[in-house]
């Protein structure tokens, strides 16, 4: 998705995200374009990470990607937070 805000709002927003989404940021890195989160086990699921890639396209438009994976290969009913994370992006930049 692409967000029509400088590289620094989004990178916030983006942050602020995975934590207002119930999950944890485990390791981010600014200057090379990256986030990673995990959301914990519940119920349903063992878990699953959650990477945001962001590009700057220009001083107003930056690209965000989401990819979800789950912890553990088998677990089926892992929880796709991309939508989420992506909704809560734009939550977050109102």
């Amino acid at each position: 998705n692409v967000y029509n805000v400088s590289y620094d709002k989004a990178w916030e927003a983006s942050k602020d995200a995975v934590v207002d989404a119930g999950g944890r940021l485990n390791e981010e890195d600014k200057a090379q374009g990256y986030i990673i989160g995990t959301f914990g086990m519940s119920a349903f699921s063992w878990g699953e990470k959650v990477s945001i890639f962001l590009t700057a396209l220009d001083k107003n438009a930056t690209e965000v990607e989401v990819v979800s994976k789950r912890a553990l290969a088998t677990n089926v009913t892992a929880k796709n937070w991309e939508p989420t994370i992506h909704k809560q992006i734009k939550n977050n930049l109102q």
